[in-house]
């Protein structure tokens, strides 16, 4: 009687509510020796009771990790991939311009490739925190401006503009998909 007198005494020091304690009540067998956390539904013997259900509502608590954000997380490293490959022949093209007097340098193309240059770092950062599932405002934010780039791409080329679709949609291809999953598994991020 004594452990039991204790047991309560634990439980209202760590603030459970009466309820609560009552409903944690049920839960214990009492008829052997030591005391055994069964599991309601099942019956099977549990050994901690915090990590497997709320002290509040009496409720499982969904402990289980769905692979979301880790293929969001592998989508945005190669959409991030893509724009920094897009960054170095656009960076490429333009010093290359510079060589020719007669020919005038294309200020869009430097533009694509410090663009593609900023794309990379935050698409990579973004991905990288959706693989650890962390900070899911960061993620986001770097996957939507991976995205961006892309769609930046695409008119920027002007007369080239099949090097803009050749590069642009295949950021866009990985960067959406990345972004929805992600925002679909929004409570698996800390």
């Amino acid at each position: 009687m004594q452990i039991l007198l204790a047991l309560r005494t634990l439980l209202e020091q760590k603030g459970y509510s009466n309820k609560s304690i009552k409903e944690i009540w049920k839960w214990y067998d009492f008829s052997e020796k030591s005391i055994i956390f069964l599991h309601p539904k099942y019956g099977k013997e549990i050994q901690d009771i915090e990590a497997a259900y709320s002290p509040y509502l009496g409720k499982e608590i969904q402990s289980t990790k769905t692979s979301f954000p880790i293929a969001g997380g592998i989508l945005a490293i190669v959409a991030a991939c893509i724009s920094v490959f897009l960054g170095i022949i656009s960076i490429a093209s333009f010093v290359s311009s510079l060589g020719y007097p007669w020919y005038s340098p294309d200020y869009w193309t430097l533009f694509i490739g410090v663009t593609g240059f900023f794309a990379f770092a935050f698409g990579l950062t973004g991905g990288i925190m959706s693989l650890k599932r962390k900070n899911r405002a960061v993620t986001m934010v770097g996957v939507c401006l991976t995205m961006l780039s892309g769609f930046i791409t695409i008119p920027a080329f002007g007369t080239m503009f099949l090097t803009g679709l050749l590069f642009g949609i295949p950021i866009i291809l990985f960067s959406v998909p990345s972004l929805i999953i992600i925002a679909i598994s929004k409570t698996e991020f800390s």
